[in-house]
C-alpha cells in the first residue's frame, strides 16, 4: 500500500508477527492430531478398549478441534 506525501511515495509497513503465529498454531494443531494414531497401541492397552474406540475419540476430537476456532469468534459451530 502507498501513499503520496509531498510528491514521495511512503510504504506502510505491516507486522508478520499476526501471520508467524497463526502458521505456529495451525503446525501445532497439525501435530497434535497426527501424534495420536501413533499413541494408538499404546492407548488401547492403557484403557484396554477397542481401537475402533480410540478411533472414534481421535475423529471425534479432530472435528472439535477444527471447529473451536470459529466458536472462539462467535460463530456458532454446527448451525
Amino acid at each position: 500500500m502507498a501513499a503520496t506525501k509531498a510528491g514521495s511515495q511512503v510504504e506502510a509497513k505491516e507486522s508478520w508477527v499476526p501471520m508467524i503465529a497463526i502458521a505456529l498454531g495451525q503446525a501445532i494443531m497439525s501435530f497434535d492430531v497426527s501424534s495420536l494414531p501413533v499413541a494408538l497401541g499404546g492407548m488401547v492397552e492403557s484403557f484396554g478398549v477397542p481401537p475402533t474406540t480410540i478411533t472414534t475419540g481421535i475423529v471425534v476430537y479432530s472435528m472439535f478441534a477444527s471447529r473451536l476456532p470459529n466458536y472462539r469468534q462467535g460463530e456458532i459451530p454446527f448451525e
